[in-house]
């Protein structure tokens, strides 16, 4: 045999003895031979094919295998439908979320299940995907579950095609959005809710999504400006907002957006009528959450009136400044002659009084014993009423000149003030015997002449006012006010105050008069029993006022009085 027919009989892969074999040399020998050389590599040929299908047989079947495990273990639902939409492949997650067994669906057609309110739909975009209008579609479907009445999911519907690109078969994708569309369900029952109040109101509300589109306006909006919804959806402030304030508008409101603060603006809006009125608009941003903004819901609230109001008050207030500044020229000048009138009429005053007190002191001192005792009560009562005169108008030049602030601010030790008023009252104190008692007092701002003033007056009142049945007994107190008693009208509540409290156990008066007593010229004793022109403490209140205070008393009749005084302390510490 030849080495070629020996190759070829054994790649046959059978049992095949060449022992005994006769080698045919006649032409018919060699044509057998030759049919049998061929049909040995057809043989070998087959056999190879074989095993090349085995080969891929089993790698598709090991590949269908992996394709079955990834189909039956995917977390979405997957099936698999013919053209004419019937089952031909479901894995457990699709059975799992429609509620039936696969057994059940391979006996079904896709539609079948789909519920009516999604049928429409569905069928519309799957005859578009036969058609091959489209490779696929994606589409939220509510299913006629076996278990519950509408199950939604979201489903991806893609064609798969032969070799010839012919189609052959649908692959569906589902998702389970059950709980999303529950959610959203629920979302749209609270816009649902909200819108209603919102068109119940008589203001303007209106929200926007999360990238600043305006979706919604109430009743009243729209009861205002005339307009629909499809008039304005896409226009956002444009057809409503007047064109000075548009720009301004806009851009505040995408500041707001982009950055998440509240949107506050005033505005003019177009009415119905085609006049544009001021509105304050404002809005808030909803988050969820986790803090992310899902929507903005505003208000907007008819301000014209009060925008109007506030422009003729702003040009009442032009026009006021105007004239209280040529008021207060007017005055300035006014004051100025009335000092100088008080100056001149203070001094004229005076000289024909030095005159009489002169002429009258000459008179006594020379005629005295020749006069009648008649005479001489007579000019004993000039010279008291000329020495009244004289007082009164030192006292009236004093409260003239201190409605005027001439003299400035500065620290001032009020214990040095009382030290020195003391040593003025020294011999009266003595001859009534009187007690004084007293506590550390404080530093503060303050005019030093005006402070010595003020305390020689009330101390002065202290100890005119005695009592004749007891010892005079003076206190001067301090402490720090509390801020109960910081709740008038000419104090501040962040500013501290201390309280002087110059107190007796004098005469005193009915509380009734404790607010007359500050009047000038008002007396509530006998001239003849206690002298004085009524001036003293209406001088103390104006000191205090002048620094920035207030004072007040507290009587009992025949029991004594308290003096309270209220002054700022700025900054300085006891």
């Amino acid at each position: 045999m030849c080495p070629v027919h020996k190759k070829q009989l054994i790649n046959i892969g059978k049992p095949f003895s060449i022992k005994g074999l006769k080698i045919l040399e006649d032409q018919s020998s060699i044509k057998q031979n030759e049919l049998v050389s061929r049909q040995a590599e057809e043989i070998a040929s087959l056999k190879e094919s074989l095993a090349t299908s085995r080969e891929e047989l089993t790698l598709l079947r090991r590949k269908e295998e992996f394709l079955q495990a990834v189909l039956e273990n995917s977390f979405v639902g997957m099936a698999v439908i013919d053209l004419k939409g019937r089952f031909i492949h479901v894995n457990q997650t699709f059975c799992t979320i429609t509620g039936y067994r696969a057994e059940e669906l391979l006996r079904k057609t896709h539609l079948s299940i789909v519920h009516a309110e999604s049928k429409k739909g569905f069928e519309t975009e799957w005859k578009g995907l036969l058609k091959q209008e489209q490779s696929c579609f994606i589409k939220e479907t509510g299913y006629q579950g076996k278990l519950e009445d509408t199950v939604w999911v979201r489903n991806s519907v893609s064609i798969m095609k032969d070799h010839a690109g012919h189609p052959e078969y649908a692959v569906l994708v589902c998702i389970n959005i059950q709980e999303e569309r529950r959610a959203q369900q629920k979302a749209e029952e609270i816009i649902q809710r909200f819108r209603f109040l919102a068109d119940s109101m008589p203001q303007q509300i209106w929200t926007a999504d999360v990238e600043g589109h305006l979706n919604y306006f109430s009743q009243a909006f729209y009861l205002y400006t005339g307009t629909t919804y499809e008039e304005i959806k896409n226009t956002n402030w444009d057809n409503i907002v007047y064109e000075d304030d548009l720009e301004i508008t806009h851009a505040l409101w995408m500041q707001c957006v982009n950055s998440g603060n509240e949107f506050e603006t005033e505005h003019r809006l177009r009415s119905r009528d085609g006049n544009y009125r001021w509105h304050l608009s404002r809005a808030m941003p909803q988050r969820d959450e986790q803090g992310k903004i899902v929507m903005w819901v505003g208000g907007i609230i008819n301000i014209h009136n009060q925008k109007v109001l506030e422009e003729q008050l702003g040009q009442q207030v032009l026009e006021g400044t105007q004239d209280l500044l040529e008021a207060n020229f007017n005055l300035k000048h006014s004051n100025s002659d009335l000092e100088e009138f008080a100056y001149i009429a203070t001094h004229d005053l005076k000289e024909p009084l030095r005159k009489i007190r002169t002429y009258s002191s000459w008179i006594n001192d020379k005629f005295k014993p020749e006069l009648p005792k008649e005479a001489q009560d007579f000019m004993l009562k000039i010279e008291n009423a000329s020495e009244r005169m004289s007082k009164l108008i030192d006292d009236l030049l004093a409260y003239s000149t201190l409605l005027r602030p001439l003299e400035a601010l500065e620290s001032t030790d009020l214990n040095n003030i009382l030290d020195y008023v003391l040593e003025d009252f020294d011999l009266l104190i003595t001859e009534k015997d009187a007690v004084i008692r007293r506590t550390e007092l404080p530093t503060l701002k303050a005019v030093p002449i005006q402070m010595k003033q003020l305390f020689h007056n009330l101390l002065g009142n202290a100890l005119k006012f005695t009592s004749g049945t007891r010892q005079p007994v003076i206190s001067v107190s301090c402490r720090i006010a509390t801020q109960e008693e910081l709740l008038l009208p000419e104090l501040h509540a962040d500013t501290a105050y201390i309280e002087l409290v110059f107190s007796d156990n004098g005469i005193g008066f009915n509380q009734e008069y404790a607010d007359k007593v500050f009047t000038i010229f008002k007396r509530l004793n006998s001239r003849t029993k206690f002298s004085g022109n009524g001036i003293g403490l209406a001088l103390c209140q104006k000191i205090v006022l002048y620094h920035h205070g207030h004072i007040y008393v507290k009587a009992k009749e025949n029991e004594g009085a308290s003096f309270h005084i209220l002054l700022p302390l700025s900054g300085e510490t006891i």
